[in-house]
């Protein structure tokens, strides 16, 4: 993607927390926003999944959303949908202590009359037995309602496990 990029804020933990958000992090400066997360630890297998932040600083939990994934595991590739969620599901996916990233794209999030978008790409391992593998996923998604985005919201989804050392950084993208 081209232009440079303009730091805007961060949210970090380094205790045991099932979410973490950056609020009031997109505004009408930019249109497009490149947020960055590393996850250095979970508690044990983790799936988090991505929501969004409205206005009024609430987590929009209503089936709003809808993403297309192509996930490459070891030797197999594979295509899934979900169509009319309540979030972009399997945006990072983490096994053991090991952690993870995420490289997203978030398209006019500030944009009352445009829907919101996300281009995304994903890096983990899993392990298949007892041989680790990587995880690598290419990922597109849209929050279906047209309505001024402030925030994202990175969340913990299997219930049993807990990020312990991550990082969410929010860049505007300039030109």
């Amino acid at each position: 993607m081209a232009g440079s990029l303009e730091f805007i804020k961060s949210a970090s933990t380094t205790s045991n927390v099932s979410s973490l958000s950056v609020t009031d992090c997109f505004s009408d400066k930019y249109d497009v926003y490149k947020v960055i997360l590393e996850v250095n630890e979970v508690s044990s297998e983790s799936a988090l999944d991505t929501r969004l932040i409205d206005s009024g600083g609430s987590v929009i939990s209503a089936t709003e959303y809808d993403t297309a994934t192509l996930s490459m595991e070891g030797t197999t590739f594979y295509q899934y949908r979900n169509v009319n969620s309540n979030k972009w599901q399997y945006t990072g996916f983490f096994e053991g202590s090991v952690g993870g990233f995420f490289v997203a794209y978030i398209f006019n999030p500030n944009n009352s009359s445009s829907y919101t978008f996300i281009t995304m790409q994903n890096a983990t391992h899993w392990i298949n037995g007892s041989t680790p593998e990587l995880i690598g996923r290419k990922y597109i998604g849209v929050h279906k309602v047209a309505e001024q985005i402030t925030g994202i919201n990175i969340f913990e989804s299997l219930g049993a496990s807990t990020i312990t050392n991550a990082k969410i950084n929010v860049f505007g993208v300039k030109g």
